[in-house]
């Protein structure tokens, strides 16, 4: 009953537009990137004991959350 209601087999070739009918931005995702790339390259000039302590810390309220 499906097939005879599918038209084709391929995947969606959507427009990326929103309910409002305007296109999306595409730049979102590259402002994403170069914000998660500074990011990165912070968090790796930090010193290791910070990392170390940042992780413990992070895992402490993971923990705790799902206590």
């Amino acid at each position: 009953m499906i097939k005879k209601h599918a038209t084709t087999s391929a995947t969606f070739s959507g427009k990326g537009q929103t309910l409002g009918g305007e296109p999306a931005a595409p730049d979102i995702v590259g402002e994403a990137k170069n914000t998660f790339d500074g990011a990165k390259a912070q968090f790796s000039q930090l010193d290791p004991q910070l990392k170390v302590l940042l992780g413990l810390l992070g895992l402490y309220f993971v923990f705790w959350f799902f206590r």
